[in-house]
């Protein structure tokens, strides 16, 4: 789960790394009661899950009230689109405007889980700002394996300061800020923790911007990081797949699939993309699907006007084949669907599922027997070429 800046800095705060005094806005009206000092800059920022807000002119200096109301009445309720948001960008819904903080120069600072390394990463740069990935090219980053067994220990810090010149006590505060940095990480059950940039004044460090991404495995014992959730900012169909225990994910394609295991839908993704096909979705009902669920992620792509036809790819075995059957049936009689559906079923209870589906009277579910079979008829309903 991501948050937005504002909420993650005011973790950071929380545990004792220094961020810019800021307060935020989501009405321009609010603005009226807000005193600017004179002679002073801030920073202006739209709150959106998604970065390279500088370059769509979300992010903007500002030195007077009436700057603050122009860029809030000029962002507040409308879509802005980033080079990392869907096409149709993303609602600005909070405006975050701090006080401006010059330094002597911009790091950057995270934490990351690695899977690969089985492992989490602290990785510093002296390269901090914009354009990080392009930082990260050279060899001016440190990258830190910290053991999950272990745990977070002083040296683990004193390595990540290689790839900076502090002097002692600069560098004593670094030690310190990894430390907190590291806590909070652990603490909210983090995938990512992000400071980019973080500016070093000479005396301190505070951090300008931050990004955290969150668990969601794990939200189950974070009541007050979920209350940070911003549904507004997630696509709604994955938002509604997420509350009925769906892996969902959005894709740009017309060729719908439901499939139970991660894997196998993985695998079916990607032989649809070989052989031509575009995909529409990912969708895993997982293994402890219910006829309930199954109906749920059907409803979910019925919502998607892009779907042309729905591919099932079924392995029966805790989820029998005869419910996913009857979860088909109950959906196209309830809805009235006729889009093509085809349906591979192997598994559990396989030929009372193919029995069921056969008698179909509405004739728009045609049965496979193998993954190629599946997937060259959905192609070819789709209207593509193989």
């Amino acid at each position: 789960m991501n948050i937005h800046e504002y909420q993650a800095k005011k973790l950071l705060k929380h545990y004792s790394i220094n961020i810019p005094k800021g307060f935020i806005v989501t009405d321009a009206k609010q603005l009226d009661n807000i005193f600017f000092e004179k002679d002073k800059s801030y920073i202006a920022k739209v709150q959106i899950h998604a970065g390279a807000r500088n370059k769509a002119g979300g992010v903007q200096k500002i030195s007077t009230k009436q700057e603050a109301i122009g860029f809030c009445q000029k962002f507040l309720g409308r879509r802005i689109v980033t080079p990392q948001t869907p096409k149709g960008g993303k609602v600005v819904s909070a405006i975050y405007i701090e006080e401006a903080l010059n330094g002597n120069q911009e790091l950057y600072l995270s934490i990351f889980a690695d899977k690969n390394k089985q492992c989490n990463i602290a990785l510093a740069s002296k390269e901090g700002g914009i354009d990080i990935q392009d930082a990260f090219k050279k060899s001016t980053s440190n990258i830190v394996c910290i053991d999950p067994l272990l745990g977070f220990a002083q040296f683990y810090a004193k390595k990540a300061l290689c790839a900076f010149n502090f002097k002692k006590e600069q560098a004593n505060k670094f030690i310190t800020l990894l430390s907190n940095l590291f806590r909070l990480y652990k603490d909210i059950d983090a995938e990512l923790v992000e400071i980019n940039p973080l500016i070093d004044t000479g005396y301190d460090f505070f951090a300008l911007d931050a990004k955290i991404v969150i668990d969601d495995n794990a939200l189950f014992r974070q009541d007050e990081v979920l209350s940070y959730r911003d549904i507004l900012q997630e696509e709604p169909l994955e938002y509604q797949a997420s509350q009925n225990n769906l892996n969902y994910v959005k894709l740009d394609g017309n060729i719908a699939m439901v499939v139970n295991g991660a894997g196998l839908a993985m695998a079916c993704l990607d032989t649809i993309e070989d052989y031509g096909g575009k995909c529409a979705n990912f969708l895993d009902i997982k293994g402890s699907a219910t006829k309930e669920s199954i109906i749920k992620a059907l409803e979910i792509i019925y919502q998607d006007s892009r779907v042309k036809v729905v591919f099932v790819n079924i392995i029966g075995g805790i989820v029998r084949c005869d419910i996913v059957a009857n979860a088909l049936l109950d959906f196209c009689d309830t809805y009235n669907f006729s889009l093509p559906i085809v349906a591979r079923l192997e598994g559990a209870n396989k030929n009372e599922a193919i029995d069921m589906l056969s008698t179909f009277k509405k004739g728009n579910i045609a049965i496979v027997k193998t993954l190629k079979e599946g997937i060259e008829k959905v192609i070819l309903s789709a209207g593509e070429k193989l």
